[in-house]
């Protein structure tokens, strides 16, 4: 028994501090779970106050104070940590933590909690929800209540019906107006058709598609269909409008294949929480069968969308406890994620054919060109030769640089008196003094430098270059990127372009040793050709102009719409492979008149091959699918194919670790 019962007091902000915290208790008992230097750490980062100027205690501090201050998103992380089978002390500790929690921080109250009216569903003529959707919509509003969570994340495999979940929870849950985020025209217009072909009182007045042109929405709009990039035209041009008709209760946001918005500093994901922000939105579905790519501070970005106790003090926190790789560490992390993730796999809920992998690796003549060391010979050369113009010219750039600025603050005179330009102008020049040189960082404090260039991009992003003309914004960012590190620039240079062209050209010279056209005529029903370039996508249309097929093509460039290509390749018996990229046609499709998926050239993430395959290997398909991967044989080298085939297989099992347990438990 505790004889000193913990005590929590409110602190300004989103912290709270606990008294009689027993700290010796739990770091003198090796915990099942966690190793000694892990607890302690752990206790460092979970009780650092953000605000305070001497920033985290010392171990030796915290234990002789009996008590902790700690952000009120991490009281998740901190009953996680002290929970023990047989721990009386801590276990007692945790409950009144979680009692706080429900009570005090998140005011958890089940008879507020919606409950989903299935009746609101009038679905069309053969459409009905599957019993694990039906499971989802009944479980969400609890799922979201408990950690006061504003919306969660949607995360079935590819193929079990995310888009029919997503309308019909958001439908017996009553939204008056649902916003539909989806990566592009495509999916939009795919959105636009499920909603009007699977539910029989909408009618198409009622669906908005925002394009370019200006919609007029009122009362009895029920969709709101935009794209990624017209973010910024809800929120100047709808979102007063919507204000003044939906209260925000009756809003529901799908933001589809949310995983686009895993970069929390990007253009796109700021956008979207500012959204949700304006909108005071409390159901925001992120919809992913993909939701995490590899990496854990992707997961930052997701609840900054979902957990309104997730600030910029959480936020810097959770990095902190990032830089910890140890399987403990990532343990902590994977139970928040369990927390805020609704998973289902294909295996678990349906009985689809096999998948079968088959690796091709393919002998060329000159293969050792595209060795790795081969390829870092041709960098390193690359990179002196660009090096040296860089430096040769650099005065000539440092002139440019100067002159577009000065040309700038003529026409805008305002500008010279803004306090952040004058800052933005010394550290140009700091860098520019430092830049021709390696080591140029440690010539002036590295944070610090750090701090001001995430500054220097957002001030060049939102006031600098809206200043600039098109062709100026050009040179501009150009010549800054030079003068701020002629050596970064020339590396950056010499192994995107290096790369870019030798991949093209080995798996060039792979498609003309290799009988694309009697793999294809093998298989019991159409094969799809996926790859990451526009170049070896046209050199495969080539190279499959068969006696018996006609092949397809599907690139950006393409005047068809999907719609119409997917059409075509299903009804027409002579079109066939279609040969597409991870990008046109990774996501969004149903292709299960194919059975054969062939990769040639792989994405550096193991999401792109998923989605990929899922658009052959989901409801509807009756046959096996062959999967082949072709790669180049170059013996015992390493060479370009290998590597991104070693990256991809990181990608897929940093995946597995962090989201595919979820759907075990």
């Amino acid at each position: 028994m505790n004889l000193f019962p913990i005590k929590i007091h409110e602190l300004s902000g989103n912290y709270i501090e606990i008294e009689n915290f027993p700290v010796r208790t739990l770091l003198s008992i090796a915990k099942t779970r966690f190793n000694k230097r892990l607890q302690k750490n752990l206790i460092k980062i979970l009780s650092t106050d953000i605000r305070s100027k001497s920033g985290t205690k010392t171990l030796k501090q915290i234990l002789n104070s009996f008590k902790i201050q700690i952000h009120k998103f991490f009281i998740i992380e901190l009953i996680y940590f002290l929970e023990e089978p047989g721990l009386n002390i801590l276990n007692q500790v945790a409950e009144a933590l979680k009692k706080y929690f429900i009570e005090k921080v998140i005011k958890y109250n089940e008879e507020n909690i919606e409950k989903p009216n299935f009746n609101l569903l009038k679905f069309s003529n053969g459409i009905t929800l599957k019993s694990y959707q039906k499971t989802f919509i009944r479980n969400y509003p609890k799922l979201k209540a408990r950690l006061g969570l504003n919306g969660y994340i949607l995360a079935f495999e590819q193929g079990l019906g995310k888009t029919l979940t997503a309308l019909s929870l958001f439908k017996a849950l009553n939204k008056k107006l649902v916003i539909i985020i989806a990566p592009n025209s495509t999916l939009y217009e795919t959105w636009k058709n499920e909603i009007l072909s699977k539910f029989i009182d909408i009618s198409d007045s009622q669906v908005v598609v925002i394009k370019d042109r200006f919609i007029n929405i009122n009362d009895n709009t029920r969709y709101f269909i935009l794209n990624y990039e017209r973010l910024n035209i809800l929120k100047n041009r709808y979102l007063s409008k919507i204000l003044s008709i939906f209260k925000s209760n009756d809003i529901g946001i799908i933001v589809d294949e949310s995983h686009n918005f895993l970069d929390i500093k990007s253009k796109r994901t700021q956008e979207l929480i500012n959204i949700v922000k304006d909108l005071k939105c409390k159901d925001v579905l992120l919809s992913s069968g993909t939701p995490l790519k590899s990496m854990l501070i992707e997961l930052a970005a997701v609840l900054r969308v979902i957990d309104p106790l997730f600030d910029e003090d959480a936020l810097q926190i959770f990095i902190t406890l990032l830089r910890f790789t140890s399987i403990s560490a990532i343990e902590i992390l994977r139970h928040r994620i369990s927390l805020i993730l609704y998973r289902k796999l294909k295996r678990q809920v349906l009985d689809l054919p096999e998948k079968n992998y088959e690796t091709i690796k393919i002998k060329i003549k000159d293969g050792d060109k595209f060795t790795i060391k081969n390829i870092s010979q041709k960098i390193t050369e690359y990179f002196s030769r660009v090096l040296k113009k860089y430096t040769d010219d650099f005065d000539k750039y440092s002139q440019e640089l100067w002159s577009i600025l000065a040309d700038i603050e003529s026409k805008n005179p305002e500008l010279k008196k803004l306090p952040i330009y004058k800052q933005y102008k010394s550290l140009m020049k700091k860098l520019e003094k430092n830049s021709l040189t390696k080591t140029f960082m440690f010539t002036f404090k590295y944070k610090e430098t750090m701090l001001l260039l995430e500054k220097a991009k957002k001030f060049e992003k939102e006031i600098l270059e809206p200043l600039m003309d098109s062709h100026t914004r050009k040179r501009y960012r150009h010549v800054k990127t030079i003068i701020r590190s002629v050596v970064s620039k020339a590396k950056m240079e010499a192994i995107t372009n290096v790369l870019n062209h030798s991949r093209a050209e080995m798996f060039k010279k792979i498609i003309d040793k290799f009988p694309l056209c009697k793999l294809i005529d093998e298989q019991a029903k159409k094969s799809i050709i996926f790859t990451n370039s526009v170049a070896v996508a046209k050199h495969c249309f080539e190279k499959t102009k068969c006696k018996n097929q006609e092949p397809l093509l599907f690139l950006g460039e393409t005047k068809q719409s999907a719609k119409e290509i997917v059409s075509i390749f299903s009804k027409d018996t002579r079109k066939n492979p279609l040969i597409t990229t991870y990008k046109k046609a990774g996501v969004g499709l149903t292709l299960t008149m194919a059975s054969c998926i062939i990769f040639i050239g792989l994405p550096w993430r193991d999401i792109y091959i998923q989605q990929a395959e899922d658009r052959v290997h989901r409801i509807g398909q009756d046959v096996p699918v062959n999967i082949y991967k072709i790669l180049l044989d170059t013996g015992d080298e390493s060479n370009l194919s290998d590597r991104m085939n070693q990256i991809l297989e990181w990608s897929k099992v940093m995946f597995n670790e962090l989201v595919n347990f979820v759907s075990e438990e």
